[in-house]
């Protein structure tokens, strides 16, 4: 049982990430530091989670599934077509399906004066907050009878989080809730947030500019804090600036390639794209190279790489530590160490629009986003990637923060030589995105949550 003399923290960890985020990055092991109760609600076994991180002051409980009620999916599909105005990146994913009845919606949609579609949206909010409710999640909340919810979830009402409704119940229980936005695409891309945290936490200011325009959120409510996962990447840069060996390459090959796997949706056949990239680094470097390629994920294509693996003696398919038991896995600290290492050893990052580009960047590697399929000699509209035209990649191609070739030409050319970033480059890339990166994000956010939960006390 837990101790009732202490704070109570629920964390709601719904996907992988939210481990990254929260634990692997140091967050929860600070909290613990505090002697806070956690309690844990995650889809993944007790078993897995005690695991790999167990603790007399946390506790793990099951995250409850529920159906989406008529008002949800109603009010649901209303936010969804009222965010076609205010999102690029979702107007570019509907004029890539099809339908003509789609396009003619998003024209209209387009043409709604700001003022009504922001009008709308807080009709809906306060609609969903009195229509919609997770009879599970509010009854699990009052027994818990938490201080303070975190969530890392939570964009979006008919999409893949349950973060939303801890959220919403606990706002009914008058529960403080911190959102600590966990991955740099969402706020664009996947809908409106159908209930408001009380406190959100973000990356920088580009995305505090994302949560007002898009979200519609007051400026009072965001901090920014930075991200608590790129923690383990600065204090790795400040300690190592040179590459770092490991078992995984040694001097018989000078040269180390890592290609970080986008997932679904983003390549019809991603295999087929990776192993296109090594034949085009097999036909250029004169040196011999290790080529590393880490899956992502959210995906299960091992089995067809492990072919490549078996067949060159430079070929080589890093797995996890964790052995996720489904697809989707929560990622723990083994699992994003190894990730830093195998970048800091890496020599070049080759990836898809993925948030590997600002990992990487980081540490200052040199880093090849691909945005078509490689089918042929040059990028065109019918195989380039959906995903480079969302509002978050653009951005930080028109910083030239990263190098997205138009052709095998090109990549043929800037293998020839490895680019980085110039220190003054490397400090304002740093500065700008990812809130002056001195390695204090936790630090930050634990400090926050402290004066949270002291400006609470009855």
């Amino acid at each position: 049982m837990s101790n009732k003399n202490t704070k109570n923290i629920v964390i709601v960890a719904s996907i992988w990430m939210a481990f990254r985020d929260l634990l692997a990055s140091g967050f929860v092991a600070e909290l613990l530091q505090q002697n806070y109760n956690i309690n844990i609600v995650s889809p993944y076994s007790k078993k897995l989670l005690e695991k790999n991180f167990n603790h007399p002051n946390i506790f793990y409980h099951h995250l409850p599934q529920q159906k989406l009620g008529i008002f949800e999916k109603v009010i649901g599909k209303l936010l969804e077509l009222l965010f076609l105005k205010v999102s690029n990146t979702y107007r570019v994913k509907v004029r890539a399906n099809k339908s003509i009845v789609r396009h003619l919606i998003t024209k209209c949609m387009f043409h709604l004066p700001s003022i009504v579609v922001s009008f709308c949206v807080a009709l809906l909010r306060i609609l969903y907050k009195y229509t919609v409710k997770n009879i599970c999640v509010y009854e699990q909340l009052n027994q818990l009878n938490p201080d303070l919810i975190v969530t890392t979830q939570g964009v979006g009402t008919l999409r893949r989080s349950d973060d939303r409704y801890y959220i919403l119940e606990g706002q009914k229980l008058k529960i403080p809730q911190l959102h600590i936005q966990s991955s740099w695409d969402n706020l664009n891309s996947k809908g409106f947030f159908p209930c408001v945290p009380s406190i959100i936490t973000v990356w920088n200011e580009e995305m505090k500019k994302q949560l007002y325009d898009y979200q519609f959120v007051f400026k009072k409510q965001i901090n920014v804090f930075g991200n608590m996962a790129h923690d383990a990447f600065i204090s790795k840069l400040l300690k190592h600036n040179n590459r770092q060996k490991t078992n995984i390459c040694c001097k018989e090959y000078p040269i180390v390639i890592l290609f970080c796997c986008a997932g679904k949706g983003v390549f019809d056949n991603e295999v087929d794209v990776v192993f296109k990239f090594y034949s085009i680094l097999a036909n250029v470097l004169t040196k011999k190279f290790k080529f590393i390629v880490r899956e992502h994920p959210a995906s299960n294509v091992e089995d067809a790489y492990n072919i490549y693996q078996k067949k060159y003696d430079n070929f080589i398919v890093q797995k996890y530590p964790n052995k996720f038991e489904s697809i989707g896995g929560p990622m723990f600290v083994e699992d994003l160490n190894k990730l830093i290492d195998t970048i800091i050893m890496s020599d070049l990052i080759i990836n898809c629009c993925s948030s590997i580009n600002i990992d990487a960047r980081i540490l200052n590697k040199s880093v090849l986003n691909l945005t078509w399929d490689l089918s042929e000699e040059n990028k065109n509209s019918d195989n380039s990637i959906l995903i480079e035209q969302f509002e978050h990649n653009i951005y930080i191609m028109k910083k030239n923060w990263i190098v997205s070739p138009q052709s095998i030409s090109q990549i043929r050319s800037y293998l020839k030589e490895f680019v980085i970033l110039t220190e003054n480059e490397h400090s304002k890339f740093l500065k700008e995105f990812c809130a002056n990166a001195n390695g204090d994000s936790v630090k930050r956010n634990i400090e926050f949550v402290i004066s949270m939960l002291n400006s609470n006390k009855n």
